[in-house]
């Protein structure tokens, strides 16, 4: 199971680096938010185009 969480965070920091931009606890939460949804839809299409191949 630990591999799986380690290549998720790897996954976010190559995609949108290690570094948080918002001033506040709850912005920070709102982009760490946005940013798992978008690797989320990413590995989603990613998936559907390998089985499709």
């Amino acid at each position: 199971m630990r591999w799986k969480v380690e290549c998720t965070f790897s996954d976010l920091k190559r995609l949108f680096g290690d570094v948080l931009r918002a001033r506040t606890r709850l912005t920070d939460m709102a982009e760490v938010f946005q940013k798992v949804s978008v690797l989320n839809i990413y590995k989603g299409i990613r998936e559907s185009v390998k089985a499709h191949v």
